[in-house]
């Protein structure tokens, strides 16, 4: 995931969280309409975060009636009748209104999560949202306020919350039918419903928090997904805003018909083209014959137009490629799996296709060409801090004097848990520590983009990785080279047309040991 792509999702987070389209399904549909490969780790990672920013806008927005409710319930618990005083009946009841879900959440948690993972589904989701809102516009004599809330009102809420946990159905749009059909305004109904989800989406942050810090890589990557967070906070605060207007007198059914267009556009997509899945992109494919599975890391996404064309070759039979990260075995739906480097693979069989050099690179415009070793080394370490530096030192390795001599040098670096970081220290650097100012990546591709986007910078990536925008450093009097073996995996022996298959890879790759 990218800055951008984090950015737009932010975005649809916090529009579609609090208007009843469903944010969920959104978060599933868009990226697959796309045909964005996002990996599962960060993806989690993502709508924790986003979840977070728009919780954070509901209790800016909210923040005086929350301090009443607060205050409300002190003097309730002081008087020994909570029930008293209308802000802590509103408090009390959002917060049991969110019990049904929360049960439903951890019984169904695996079941729930699986959804998350299909995206095929999620358009019937959609369409169901939209019976609900079709139902709730014409449901209902809508005069009821928020101080004829009772229990059994929330209750009733609460249980239509419980449908929300499915990707499609929306959690606003649940539980503002499930207020309609209570015969509570439309606006009572939105305010009551974002009330509950104050709780509910602690709940949920507070658990994915948890497992959020599992992820690997995740300080790294956490830049981006920030921009999501603040993103998707800013513009909840103002779809809470817009739409508690919006339903003061006006009807659900422009929603309900959203709901229908985006499902249909999905199914129309998918059924357009059957196999087209967000981790998925086709090479070739004949239903009447076997479709292989693979994988690969995302290390070797440039690798994929030649495994493409390599995958046309396959007589008769289909291909299928998914980006995923290596999980110590195959997964039972894979037949092989690509990788750079030494992976603990027992039990399975290893391919070596080839080889891909490690070497440092800087913007295609910036005037360096070559670097002495030793150079590069102070660079890295943080005792050269500018290229006005580097060019006193070697003015023979530029092309041209630096525009802005001053100007620091950004440093990229892998984290150091990274094969490819390994490969770096061990030969380029050898011994040196690396800066603590270097900039840590979790890929290749954000090193590469960060690095175009900035002529100052520097950085390791595989060559593989070279575009038009960046260009390779050459070191100077220096004949040892970093490079790491590009690996296929697979549980059993391969023949037929994998076996073909890897050949083309093989032949296509063409760079031999270093």
């Amino acid at each position: 995931m990218n800055i951008i792509q984090a950015i737009i999702l932010g975005i649809i987070q916090g529009i579609t969280e609090f208007l009843p389209v469903s944010s969920s399904g959104h978060l599933v549909v868009i990226p697959y309409l796309f045909g964005w490969q996002l990996e599962e780790k960060y993806v989690f990672a993502f709508s924790v975060l986003v979840q977070v920013g728009t919780l954070l806008s509901i209790i800016v927005y909210y923040r005086k009636d929350l301090i009443s409710i607060g205050q409300s319930i002190y003097k309730g618990i002081q008087n020994k009748n909570l029930l008293k005083h209308e802000e802590a009946r509103v408090g009390i009841f959002a917060f049991a209104a969110t019990i049904p879900a929360a049960i439903m959440g951890l019984i169904m948690k695996e079941q729930i999560e699986s959804f998350f993972n299909n995206p095929e589904i999620t358009p019937y989701f959609l369409i169901g949202t939209s019976l609900l809102l079709i139902i709730a516009e014409f449901a209902g004599r809508k005069d009821r306020k928020i101080e004829n809330l009772g229990f059994y009102d929330a209750l009733w809420i609460g249980i239509f919350q419980v449908l929300s946990l499915f990707p499609g159905l929306s959690r606003s749009g649940s539980t503002i039918a499930g207020g309609v059909t209570r015969n509570f305004t439309r606006k009572t109904s939105g305010q009551f419903s974002f009330l509950m989800a104050i709780p509910i989406l602690a709940a949920a942050g507070a658990v994915g928090l948890v497992e959020l810090l599992q992820v690997p890589d995740l300080v790294s990557f956490l830049p981006v997904m920030s921009t999501g967070m603040i993103s998707s906070g800013v513009v909840g605060y103002f779809s809470i805003r817009w739409l508690l207007s919006y339903l003061n007198g006006r009807s659900l059914l422009p929603f309900a018909g959203y709901c229908l267009m985006l499902a249909s556009i999905t199914l129309l997509f998918f059924h357009a083209n059957p196999l087209a899945n967000i981790n998925f992109p086709i090479f070739n494919q004949n239903s009447e014959d076997d479709v292989y599975l693979a994988s690969y890391d995302s290390e070797l996404e440039w690798l994929v137009p030649e495994m493409n064309t390599c995958g046309e070759k396959i007589p008769g039979g289909g291909l299928l490629l998914q980006q995923s990260a290596w999980v110590n075995t195959i997964m039972e739906n894979r037949n092989i799996h690509l990788c750079f480097g030494e992976v603990d693979a027992e039990g399975s069989q290893i391919y070596i296709l080839g080889y891909d050099q490690i070497v440092p690179v800087a913007a295609g415009d910036h005037p360096v060409d070559t670097i002495p070793n030793n150079v590069l080394k102070d660079i890295f370490s943080g005792k050269v801090s500018s290229w006005g530096e580097v060019y006193g030192g070697c003015e023979t390795c530029f092309l041209s004097e630096p525009e802005n001599p001053d100007n620091p040098v950004t440093v990229w670096m892998y984290t150091e848990n990274s094969q490819i970081r390994k490969e770096i220290e061990e030969n380029y650097l050898n011994g040196t520590n690396i800066s603590t100012y270097a900039s840590l990546a979790p890929n290749s591709d954000f090193i590469r983009q960060s690095i175009s986007t900035n002529s100052e910078s520097i950085g390791f990536i595989p060559r593989g990785w070279i575009d038009s925008s960046i260009k390779e450093i050459t070191i100077k009097n220096f004949e040892m080279e970093a490079g790491l073996p590009i690996l296929a995996i697979s549980r059993d022996e391969l023949n037929g047309d994998l076996q073909a298959w890897l050949t083309c890879l093989k032949d296509s790759i063409g760079v031999s040991s270093p």
